[in-house]
């Protein structure tokens, strides 16, 4: 996680790291220092994670799961229209079996007449 945050923090501030980490994210100069080599406490990441918002945690989410966030949500939705799908054709089934069930019933209610 320490890593992923420095290269965040070299990434978004590609001058003097070190000092804007340390001034936009509420840290002293040593736990600044210590970040952008990649140390990081949960102190140090908390205080990251409430300065940068949901970037960063957009960020180190697609870094440790290896899929970009838009893509994650691409997937639940394609998910959830198949399910949407699957239950229509049920249903469907369950409509043409209720059709089928109402004529048999018929047909046996002329039979008994």
């Amino acid at each position: 996680m320490g890593e992923l945050l420095a290269l965040f923090a070299r990434r978004k501030y590609q001058r003097d790291t070190a000092k804007h980490v340390e001034q936009v994210w509420g840290v002293d100069p040593s736990t600044a220092a210590n970040l952008v080599k990649g140390h990081a406490s949960e102190r140090t990441i908390t205080k990251a994670l409430r300065a940068e918002g949901w970037p960063l945690v957009m960020a180190l989410g697609e870094a440790m799961t290896g899929q970009a966030y838009e893509e994650h949500l691409q997937n639940i939705i394609q998910e959830t229209e198949r399910a949407r799908e699957r239950m229509e054709s049920r249903h469907r089934r369950l409509r043409d079996l209720e059709e089928q069930a109402a004529r048999l019933v018929a047909v046996e209610a002329r039979l008994d007449s």
